[in-house]
Protein backbone atom coordinates (compact mmCIF):
# COMPACT_ATOMS: atom_id res chain seq x y z
CA UNK A 1 0.00 0.00 0.00
CA UNK A 2 1.37 3.44 -0.89
CA UNK A 3 2.37 5.91 1.82
CA UNK A 4 -0.18 8.37 0.46
CA UNK A 5 -3.07 5.93 0.97
CA UNK A 6 -1.84 5.10 4.47
CA UNK A 7 -1.67 8.79 5.33
CA UNK A 8 -5.23 9.39 4.10
CA UNK A 9 -6.61 6.45 6.09
CA UNK A 10 -4.68 7.47 9.20
CA UNK A 11 -6.03 11.01 8.88
CA UNK A 12 -9.58 9.69 8.54
CA UNK A 13 -9.18 7.50 11.62
CA UNK A 14 -7.90 10.38 13.69
CA UNK A 15 -10.13 13.20 12.51
CA UNK A 16 -13.44 11.78 11.33
CA UNK A 17 -13.93 8.32 12.88
CA UNK A 18 -17.71 8.56 12.63
CA UNK A 19 -17.68 8.56 8.83
CA UNK A 20 -14.94 5.98 8.39
CA UNK A 21 -17.29 2.95 8.12
CA UNK A 22 -19.15 4.74 5.31
CA UNK A 23 -15.85 5.40 3.55
CA UNK A 24 -14.98 1.71 3.81
CA UNK A 25 -18.31 0.73 2.25
CA UNK A 26 -17.76 3.15 -0.62
CA UNK A 27 -14.30 1.70 -1.22
CA UNK A 28 -15.64 -1.87 -1.14
CA UNK A 29 -18.40 -0.91 -3.58
CA UNK A 30 -15.78 0.46 -5.97
CA UNK A 31 -13.68 -2.69 -5.53
CA UNK A 32 -16.67 -4.89 -6.40
CA UNK A 33 -17.27 -2.87 -9.54
CA UNK A 34 -13.69 -3.60 -10.57
CA UNK A 35 -14.02 -7.29 -9.67
CA UNK A 36 -17.38 -7.99 -11.30
CA UNK A 37 -16.11 -8.18 -14.91
CA UNK A 38 -13.40 -10.59 -13.78
CA UNK A 39 -15.89 -12.66 -11.78
CA UNK A 40 -18.19 -12.86 -14.80
CA UNK A 41 -15.31 -13.88 -17.07
CA UNK A 42 -13.72 -16.41 -14.73
CA UNK A 43 -16.72 -17.77 -12.83
CA UNK A 44 -19.80 -17.01 -14.89
CA UNK A 45 -22.92 -14.98 -13.97
CA UNK A 46 -23.73 -14.17 -10.35
CA UNK A 47 -26.86 -16.37 -10.33
CA UNK A 48 -24.61 -19.42 -10.78
CA UNK A 49 -22.10 -18.43 -8.09
CA UNK A 50 -22.02 -19.76 -4.51
CA UNK A 51 -19.94 -18.47 -1.62
CA UNK A 52 -18.64 -21.14 0.77
CA UNK A 53 -17.18 -20.23 4.15
CA UNK A 54 -16.45 -21.58 7.60
CA UNK A 55 -13.80 -21.59 10.28
CA UNK A 56 -10.14 -22.42 9.67
CA UNK A 57 -9.27 -24.15 12.96
CA UNK A 58 -8.49 -27.88 12.98
CA UNK A 59 -10.21 -29.46 9.95
CA UNK A 60 -12.28 -26.35 9.15
CA UNK A 61 -10.40 -25.20 6.07
CA UNK A 62 -10.46 -28.70 4.58
CA UNK A 63 -14.21 -28.91 5.20
CA UNK A 64 -14.71 -25.64 3.34
CA UNK A 65 -12.65 -26.95 0.45
CA UNK A 66 -14.55 -30.25 0.32
CA UNK A 67 -17.92 -28.47 0.31
CA UNK A 68 -16.70 -26.09 -2.39
CA UNK A 69 -15.75 -29.05 -4.56
CA UNK A 70 -19.14 -30.65 -3.98
CA UNK A 71 -20.87 -27.43 -5.07
CA UNK A 72 -18.70 -27.20 -8.17
CA UNK A 73 -19.56 -30.79 -9.11
CA UNK A 74 -23.25 -29.79 -8.96
CA UNK A 75 -22.73 -27.18 -11.67
CA UNK A 76 -22.05 -23.97 -9.74
CA UNK A 77 -18.97 -21.75 -9.54
CA UNK A 78 -17.68 -21.41 -6.00
CA UNK A 79 -15.79 -18.62 -4.25
CA UNK A 80 -13.95 -19.18 -0.96
CA UNK A 81 -11.57 -17.05 1.09
CA UNK A 82 -8.60 -18.89 -0.42
CA UNK A 83 -9.55 -19.50 -4.06
CA UNK A 84 -12.34 -20.45 -6.42
CA UNK A 85 -13.66 -23.35 -8.47
CA UNK A 86 -15.37 -23.09 -11.82
CA UNK A 87 -18.67 -24.88 -12.34
CA UNK A 88 -18.14 -28.55 -13.14
CA UNK A 89 -14.38 -28.37 -12.45
CA UNK A 90 -13.97 -29.49 -8.81
CA UNK A 91 -10.48 -30.81 -9.42
CA UNK A 92 -8.91 -27.39 -10.09
CA UNK A 93 -8.62 -24.71 -7.40
CA UNK A 94 -7.89 -21.33 -8.99
CA UNK A 95 -5.98 -18.53 -7.26
CA UNK A 96 -8.09 -15.74 -5.81
CA UNK A 97 -5.68 -13.33 -7.51
CA UNK A 98 -7.37 -14.10 -10.83
CA UNK A 99 -10.45 -12.15 -9.71
CA UNK A 100 -8.80 -9.59 -7.41
CA UNK A 101 -6.61 -7.03 -9.22
CA UNK A 102 -3.56 -5.64 -7.35
CA UNK A 103 -5.43 -2.43 -6.50
CA UNK A 104 -8.16 -4.46 -4.79
CA UNK A 105 -5.57 -6.48 -2.86
CA UNK A 106 -4.01 -3.25 -1.56
CA UNK A 107 -7.45 -1.96 -0.62
CA UNK A 108 -8.16 -5.18 1.28
CA UNK A 109 -5.16 -4.50 3.51
CA UNK A 110 -6.63 -1.14 4.55
CA UNK A 111 -10.15 -2.30 5.43
CA UNK A 112 -10.94 -4.04 8.75
CA UNK A 113 -11.64 -7.71 8.13
CA UNK A 114 -15.01 -7.72 9.90
CA UNK A 115 -16.28 -5.11 7.42
CA UNK A 116 -14.68 -6.77 4.39
CA UNK A 117 -16.11 -10.23 5.11
CA UNK A 118 -19.53 -8.77 5.83
CA UNK A 119 -19.56 -7.41 2.27
CA UNK A 120 -17.84 -10.30 0.47
CA UNK A 121 -20.88 -12.63 0.04
CA UNK A 122 -22.45 -10.05 -2.30
CA UNK A 123 -20.48 -11.58 -5.17
CA UNK A 124 -22.64 -14.73 -5.01
CA UNK A 125 -26.30 -15.66 -5.39
CA UNK A 126 -26.29 -18.22 -2.54
CA UNK A 127 -23.98 -19.09 0.34
CA UNK A 128 -23.02 -22.14 2.42
CA UNK A 129 -21.39 -21.76 5.85
CA UNK A 130 -20.08 -24.33 8.29
CA UNK A 131 -21.12 -23.28 11.81
CA UNK A 132 -19.78 -26.17 13.92
CA UNK A 133 -17.35 -23.73 15.54
CA UNK A 134 -18.22 -20.03 15.46
CA UNK A 135 -15.33 -17.82 14.39
CA UNK A 136 -14.85 -15.23 11.64
CA UNK A 137 -17.63 -16.68 9.48
CA UNK A 138 -20.11 -14.81 11.67
CA UNK A 139 -19.21 -11.65 9.73
CA UNK A 140 -20.11 -13.43 6.49
CA UNK A 141 -23.27 -14.78 8.13
CA UNK A 142 -24.45 -11.28 9.00
CA UNK A 143 -23.59 -10.09 5.50
CA UNK A 144 -25.70 -12.83 3.93
CA UNK A 145 -28.59 -11.99 6.25
CA UNK A 146 -28.41 -8.23 5.67
CA UNK A 147 -28.13 -8.56 1.89
CA UNK A 148 -30.76 -11.32 1.76
CA UNK A 149 -28.47 -13.88 0.18
CA UNK A 150 -30.08 -17.33 0.64
CA UNK A 151 -27.97 -19.31 3.07
CA UNK A 152 -27.44 -22.93 4.06
CA UNK A 153 -25.68 -23.42 7.38
CA UNK A 154 -24.48 -26.78 8.65
CA UNK A 155 -22.92 -28.30 11.74
CA UNK A 156 -21.15 -31.64 12.17
CA UNK A 157 -21.70 -33.66 15.35
CA UNK A 158 -22.20 -37.27 16.42
CA UNK A 159 -25.46 -36.44 18.20
CA UNK A 160 -27.99 -34.79 15.88
CA UNK A 161 -31.31 -36.10 17.22
CA UNK A 162 -32.91 -37.83 20.21
CA UNK A 163 -36.26 -39.33 21.15
CA UNK A 164 -37.68 -35.94 22.28
CA UNK A 165 -36.72 -33.50 19.55
CA UNK A 166 -37.83 -29.95 18.93
CA UNK A 167 -41.08 -29.95 16.94
CA UNK A 168 -39.36 -27.96 14.16
CA UNK A 169 -36.48 -30.43 13.77
CA UNK A 170 -37.22 -32.35 10.58
CA UNK A 171 -35.53 -35.70 9.92
CA UNK A 172 -34.17 -36.51 6.49
CA UNK A 173 -32.43 -39.74 5.45
CA UNK A 174 -28.93 -38.47 6.37
CA UNK A 175 -29.43 -35.14 8.12
CA UNK A 176 -31.82 -33.13 10.27
CA UNK A 177 -33.00 -29.62 9.48
CA UNK A 178 -34.47 -26.77 11.49
CA UNK A 179 -37.71 -25.87 9.71
CA UNK A 180 -38.60 -22.86 11.86
CA UNK A 181 -39.13 -19.99 9.42
CA UNK A 182 -39.27 -17.29 12.08
CA UNK A 183 -37.19 -16.62 15.20
CA UNK A 184 -40.36 -16.35 17.29
CA UNK A 185 -40.99 -20.07 16.70
CA UNK A 186 -37.67 -21.12 18.21
CA UNK A 187 -37.28 -22.12 21.85
CA UNK A 188 -33.49 -21.85 21.68
CA UNK A 189 -33.35 -18.67 23.77
CA UNK A 190 -35.54 -20.00 26.61
CA UNK A 191 -35.68 -23.17 28.71
CA UNK A 192 -36.88 -26.28 26.87
CA UNK A 193 -36.80 -30.04 27.42
CA UNK A 194 -36.77 -30.70 23.66
CA UNK A 195 -33.51 -31.59 21.94
CA UNK A 196 -31.92 -29.18 19.46
CA UNK A 197 -28.56 -30.19 17.92
CA UNK A 198 -27.65 -26.56 17.24
CA UNK A 199 -28.08 -25.68 20.92
CA UNK A 200 -27.44 -28.91 22.82
CA UNK A 201 -24.69 -30.42 20.66
CA UNK A 202 -22.65 -27.53 19.21
CA UNK A 203 -23.80 -24.67 21.46
CA UNK A 204 -24.48 -22.09 18.74
CA UNK A 205 -25.06 -18.57 19.97
CA UNK A 206 -28.60 -17.22 19.65
CA UNK A 207 -27.17 -14.18 17.83
CA UNK A 208 -26.09 -16.49 15.01
CA UNK A 209 -28.78 -19.18 15.08
CA UNK A 210 -31.64 -16.72 14.72
CA UNK A 211 -30.28 -15.49 11.38
CA UNK A 212 -31.03 -18.92 9.88
CA UNK A 213 -34.66 -18.83 11.02
CA UNK A 214 -36.14 -17.20 7.92
CA UNK A 215 -37.94 -18.37 4.82
CA UNK A 216 -34.79 -17.91 2.73
CA UNK A 217 -32.21 -19.49 5.05
CA UNK A 218 -31.90 -22.88 6.70
CA UNK A 219 -29.50 -24.85 8.88
CA UNK A 220 -28.89 -28.59 9.07
CA UNK A 221 -26.95 -31.00 11.28
CA UNK A 222 -25.01 -33.99 9.94
CA UNK A 223 -22.82 -36.67 11.47
CA UNK A 224 -20.22 -36.43 8.71
CA UNK A 225 -19.49 -34.18 5.75
CA UNK A 226 -20.58 -36.92 3.34
CA UNK A 227 -24.05 -36.76 4.88
CA UNK A 228 -24.40 -33.16 3.67
CA UNK A 229 -24.80 -34.11 0.00
CA UNK A 230 -28.61 -34.32 -0.08
CA UNK A 231 -29.13 -31.09 1.87
CA UNK A 232 -26.62 -29.28 -0.32
CA UNK A 233 -28.11 -30.46 -3.60
CA UNK A 234 -31.66 -29.64 -2.54
CA UNK A 235 -30.72 -26.19 -1.24
CA UNK A 236 -29.00 -25.27 -4.50
CA UNK A 237 -31.90 -26.61 -6.56
CA UNK A 238 -34.96 -25.54 -4.55
CA UNK A 239 -33.77 -22.99 -1.99
CA UNK A 240 -34.32 -23.14 1.76
CA UNK A 241 -37.25 -24.98 3.34
CA UNK A 242 -38.79 -25.74 -0.04
CA UNK A 243 -37.49 -29.26 -0.61
CA UNK A 244 -39.89 -32.09 -1.40
CA UNK A 245 -40.61 -34.49 1.46
CA UNK A 246 -38.29 -37.52 1.71
CA UNK A 247 -39.66 -40.65 0.07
Amino acid sequence: MSDEVKDVIRHLRESVPSILPKVYLILISLALEVMNPLLDAKMGPREKRVFVGGYFLKEGRENVNKVARKVSSLGYSVLTDFGFYRAGEPEVLHSISQVTPPAVVKLKEAIPSHILYHELPQVADKAVLEMTIEKGQNDELRGCYNYRIPLLGFVIHDKIKKRMNCMFLKSWPRHVECRAFDRELCTRNRASDKFCPFYDSVKMSWASLQLFLTGDNTIVAVKSLDDLDMALEQFLKYGAKRQPSPS
